[in-house]
């Protein structure tokens, strides 16, 4: 009998040790696993029995699916892969569910469908009808490593939002958070918000996941990151409804425990507007430290702890707001992170965005020399009252302005490129930042070089019009018939009125190639090139540019090369026919169309994103004439009384002076509103016709200039 209990008790134990090996935190467990891997099925190694057997048995994950590249799947094997899935599925054990990568524009990782694209009469060529397809069936979909590109997949975010979206990938095989979390997204107007905080303000409740996307068959053990499901049982009805709830986080440490509350709800919840009470909970299994924790309010921080605890326990009261989205970063003293997914307000609480809007300079200006100019913005709040309002150049902070009208002085320096913008930020917290407005300055020389960054920016349209968007490499142009190329580059940077010093395309070989081959290339004329399409003719329907180049490459005996053999001819009469162009502005991107007979195989995007093709453009700009170099500083010149009052404004000039000097006024449109000229050190100017505001006092002598603000009251 004593034996017999003996026994028992041990069983208990046993069974005890292993239940408890999930950490719980805020009620709920922890689950630790992926969902985006490869088998043999499309480009990886080993079956998709071999997957699921090795996360089971092997990698001891909690929850696990493959994720192939649909177009790869045929319909036997889909059958072969969700059997996989049942066969290794086991509750309390391990989780597996299945699925497929879509590849067109952007990667998406859908799981648990009952079909998928390539046996469903439903089109999802485009990510719209992706999005259509998802809604109708019963599954959860996730953005892949959206860091990996620069080029507006996804549709940036701009279509209706699709509830079947749950999460984003914001590390990816082995890139950390670097690449796919510390970004800038897709728009360049948004205080450098990241892809995720991007798709979360356009109403996409998209939640914090990651994979390991593994190919290479070590499934789970390649590196120690993982998606975390906070869930009460582990099993797939409890797994998926969690997903669905978006009740998961990110993490780079696979023993970490993360609960993020707001008002009694966990990460993932929508909650109602108002005074909310947060609490962030942090553990680790191996007792590691936690040094920070950050939170975040629409993609920005608004509060930082720095701690030094392995328990993280925090309470703070935040106003709430509708539209509001919320979430943390957690950071271990190893350095490793963890970032939740949002907490959701809606109703309650209203607040109208601030509104603001760049005065001055004016757009697309040219200054001859560098020099210190006035950085000015416009801004309103309806409901409350503007706090701050933050300037950026070149993306840094270049200084604060709390009171209207709100400016900063800033002294350019270099030669260059300058793109100039506003965040304002009203009483409250919430904030809107301006659209960017770009300058240039001086005579300068730059090189800029732009990558292949999406499966619509190479593409292959085979000679009856029908468009292969997703290939792993590019036939220049053979391929069962002479086909159309077309490649898109976005990101140039290049400013309107440069001259095209040079340009090329470097190709990398992805197949060995010979023979005679003679390809024709022209431009996309256009003055901000679309990114193809999967429909018919999306690259021969284009116009094209009057210039072309023609080019016959040598033979390509070795894959993996990239050398002088696999780059273009210059092609600088294209690209500066584009440039050209009336419509064209810094921000364009720009598309080459290859035509022509014979082969030569490069990579593309799909095959390696770092070896895909790479226009490099080297330009010279500023050889016109405009705002030019200063002939006083302000301790040489004085003017008052400012703000000005009594319509009338003293300039004295102490040193500098030779010859006449221009007055010139003008509003924050650079619009002038008073010319005049002296002769003398010191003059009077009339401003009584002018309304009250900000606006520019600009002394011109000898071809030189120098600008000063004037406040009139």
């Amino acid at each position: 009998m004593i034996k017999r209990l003996a026994y028992f008790l041990f069983f208990i134990s046993f069974y005890s040790s292993l239940i408890g090996q999930s950490p719980t935190i805020g009620g709920y467990n922890v689950y630790y696993g992926f969902l985006h891997n490869h088998s043999n099925v499309s480009d990886g190694t080993g079956t998709d029995d071999n997957a699921y057997n090795y996360a089971k048995n092997v990698a001891k994950l909690d929850f696990f699916s493959t994720a192939n590249h649909a177009g790869s799947i045929v319909a036997a094997e889909w059958i072969l892969i969700k059997e996989a899935a049942d066969k290794y599925n086991q509750d309390s054990v391990f989780t597996a569910f299945w699925g497929f990568e879509w590849s067109s524009n952007g990667h998406v990782a859908v799981i648990n469908t009952d079909d998928y694209p390539g046996i469903s009469a439903d089109p999802s060529g485009t990510f719209v009808q992706l999005c259509a397809w998802l809604n109708a069936r019963n599954g959860v979909a996730f953005f892949n490593h959206p860091g990996r590109s620069t080029s507006m997949q996804f549709e940036g975010f701009a279509t209706p939002p699709s509830d079947k979206f749950v999460g984003m990938e914001l590390f990816n095989g082995s890139a950390d958070y670097t690449m796919h979390y510390y970004n800038d997204g897709y728009y360049r107007n948004d205080g450098n918000l990241n892809h995720f905080a991007e798709a979360n303000s356009r109403g996409w409740r998209i939640g914090a996941a990651g994979s390991e996307d593994n190919h290479g068959g070590t499934w789970g053990t390649a590196t120690p990151y993982r998606m975390a499901i906070l869930a009460n049982h582990l099993t797939r009805a409890d797994l998926f409804a969690a997903m669905q709830a978006r009740r998961f986080y990110s993490t780079l440490d696979k023993n970490l425990a993360l609960s993020f509350k707001m008002g009694g709800a966990e990460m993932g919840s929508i909650i109602e507007g108002g005074l909310n009470n947060i609490q962030i909970q942090a553990r680790d299994k191996d007792g590691e430290f936690f040094t920070k924790v950050m939170l975040f309010r629409n993609g920005f921080e608004i509060k930082t702890w720095e701690i030094n605890t392995s328990e993280v326990n925090l309470t703070l009261p935040v106003n709430t707001f509708n539209d509001d989205f919320f979430y943390i970063k957690v950071t271990q003293a190893d350095g490793y992170e963890a970032v939740s997914s949002p907490i959701y307000i809606k109703g309650g609480i209203f607040n109208i965005h601030p509104s603001c809007s760049m005065s001055s300079p004016a757009d697309g200006i040219h200054f001859d020399t560098p020099q210190s100019i006035v950085i000015a913005a416009n801004a309103s709040d309806t409901d409350g009252s503007v706090a701050t309002v933050e300037f950026f150049v070149n993306g840094n902070s270049a200084g604060t302005d709390t009171l209207a009208p709100f400016s900063i002085d800033y002294n350019i320096i270099n030669n260059g490129p300058y793109t100039i913008s506003a965040k304002v930020t009203d009483d409250v917290g919430s904030w809107t930042t301006s659209s960017p407005i770009a300058i240039t300055v001086g005579t300068f020389s730059d090189i800029r070089s732009s990558r292949i960054s999406g499966s619509l920016d190479d593409v292959e349209e085979k000679a009856d019009g029908s468009m292969y968007t997703n290939s792993s490499d590019i036939e220049l142009v053979y391929d069962g018939s002479n086909q159309t190329i077309g490649l898109r580059f976005a990101g140039l940077n290049i400013p309107k009125g440069a001259v095209i010093e040079s340009a090329f395309i470097q190709f990398t070989v992805d197949e060995v190639s010979s023979g005679t081959c003679k390809l024709t290339i022209k431009g996309h004329d256009a003055d901000n090139s679309e990114s193809f399409t999967s429909t018919v003719n999306s690259v021969s329907g284009r116009a094209t540019t009057s210039a072309e180049v023609i080019w016959e490459p040598a033979a390509w005996p070795t894959v993996g090369t990239a050398g002088t053999d696999q780059k273009t001819p210059d092609l600088r009469s294209i690209v500066q026919e584009i440039v050209d162009r009336p419509g064209y502005t810094l921000n364009s991107a720009i598309s080459i169309i290859i035509i022509g007979t014979g082969e030569r195989t490069a990579v593309a995007y799909e095959g390696s994103a770092g070896s895909a093709a790479l226009l490099t453009v080297t330009y010279t700009y500023g050889t016109g004439s405009s705002i030019s170099s200063l002939a006083f500083d302000k301790t040489h010149v004085r003017i008052y009384p400012n703000p000005a009052s009594d319509g009338k404004v003293n300039i004295e000039i102490n040193e500098g002076f030779e010859g006449g000097t221009t007055v010139t006024v003008f509003d924050i449109f650079g619009r002038i509103c008073h010319q005049s000229k002296t002769e003398k050190n010191d003059t009077v100017i009339d401003v009584s016709g002018i309304k009250s505001g900000l606006y520019i006092i600009r002394l011109s002598n000898n071809n030189k200039a120098y600008s000063y603000k004037l406040l009139v009251e």
